[in-house]
């Protein structure tokens, strides 16, 4: 309501109407419809407010153990019309902020062991709000103090960070009011997250090895804008912290001097080369410009397979039946090389490298990626003996577009009570 909030102890204090910098009413004689408003969030918790943010129907305030809504059902929002309501009472990591999911809102909770994702929707005047805890289906492994988070309502995404090498992700697809799919994953970076923000489909990260700080960048929206694949191929370099630098030719060949240690890849021109590395030097032959960085392993594991049944809006797995999976069929869109690995209980493991185009069976300086490819991956075993990861290190996309399983089911004919 063009006003300047500020959070003190249990107040919420805001400026004069139209002018954010007074804090001071027109006249002590009377109250006047834009003088500043200054008015206690009281519960039966202790209630310090730390943060808020704005929706449709006022501004959700947020403190340790409860949430408020500072609104007026008035048209005019006054000193005499202006109140605090109550509306839920879960935790809030006072040291994370609230963000948007969409239309809705999203806060962090801590507790010991792991933190969680709450989301509010149905945020009203009268009445309570819906809160979901979304982080349920990853509550063993979601780590604890997530604090910092970057999120990004375009692309339905949201990350978070503690601080360390891993930031959690959470993806999800909305359709109007209902949530269609969500996923949780989370990557490994070689240097520590300080901090981190997603703008205009890039994902901007301040990261530390504790000598040396970085800002790097990663363009969220890239695979999705970028389709010519096959007429550049120096964009499936696999490296991190990628930078261009133009060696310095002495006796031994090119020098250059990088601000890491650790494994590193090289390339020129979009293709690897051969180096010798000691630390954080680094000798090529010639003089040309190289790019140089740290290269990384993409890897993906399936949860375990059931049938599964839809029971109103939820599916429901059958979990007491015994199910042999006989083979998996993944439908993969723009993809390169990858490898299959597959744990059996019982069992040898064993690998298999999958190529999307046979050597020598692509045009010369294309890249050898397919398209719209339907793997079959024979495993027969039990589906709760089988683990299965997709794992791939190669320069080259790797898009899955869908899994289907065929198998036999038996139900065991019981009764269930």
């Amino acid at each position: 309501r063009n006003r300047f909030v500020f959070l003190s102890d249990e107040n919420v204090i805001t400026s004069r109407a139209g002018d954010f910098f007074n804090l001071f009413g027109k006249s002590a004689l009377t109250v006047t419809a834009d003088d500043p408003i200054d008015i206690t969030a009281s519960s039966n918790y202790a209630s310090y407010p730390t943060d808020c943010i704005a929706i449709n129907a006022g501004l959700i305030i947020f403190s340790p153990f409860n949430q408020f809504l500072l609104t007026t059902d008035n048209d005019v929002f006054s000193p005499a019309t202006a109140k605090i309501k109550d509306i839920s009472s879960y935790d809030f990591n006072v040291n994370s902020e609230p963000f948007y999911l969409g239309t809705n809102v999203g806060f962090l909770a801590t507790e010991t062991s792991a933190s969680k994702l709450y989301e509010m929707t149905e945020v009203t005047r009268d009445g309570q709000p819906i809160v979901v805890e979304q982080s349920k289906l990853v509550s063993r492994s979601f780590a604890a103090n997530l604090t910092r988070a970057a999120a990004s309502k375009e692309l339905g995404l949201v990350l978070f960070s503690d601080g360390s090498k891993t930031a959690w992700g959470y993806k999800y697809f909305a359709d109007g009011e209902r949530k269609l799919q969500s996923a949780f994953f989370k990557w490994e970076f070689s240097h520590d997250v300080v901090d981190h923000y997603v703008m205009d489909d890039v994902y901007y990260a301040v990261m530390g090895d504790g000598d040396t700080t970085h800002l790097v960048e990663i363009n969220l929206g890239e695979f999705i804008q970028q389709q010519d694949y096959e007429q550049d191929y120096s964009q499936f370099k696999y490296v991190d912290f990628q930078q261009t630098l133009t060696p310095v030719l002495g006796p031994l060949g090119g020098f250059v001097t990088i601000p890491y240690s650790g494994d590193i890849q090289v390339y020129r021109e979009g293709s690897p080369i051969n180096f010798k590395q000691s630390g954080t030097s680094v000798i090529v032959s010639g003089d040309d410009p190289i790019t140089v960085g740290i290269p990384y392993t993409g890897s993906l594991t399936l949860p375990t397979i059931f049938v599964s049944k839809t029971k109103g809006q939820a599916a429901v797995n059958e979990w007491t039946g015994s199910l042999v999976v006989h083979r998996l069929k993944f439908q993969m869109g723009l993809h390169g090389a990858y490898n299959i690995h597959i744990k059996r209980k019982g069992r040898d493991d064993y690998n298999v490298l999958y190529e999307a185009t046979m050597q020598d069976a692509y045009p010369a300086d294309h890249s050898p990626t397919a398209f719209d490819i339907e793997r079959v991956v024979p495993v027969y075993t039990r589906n709760t003996d089988m683990e299965l990861s997709i794992s791939s290190d190669f320069p080259t996309p790797m898009t899955i577009y869908s899994l289907q399983w065929e198998g036999d089911y038996n139900p065991k004919y019981y009764k269930n009570v």
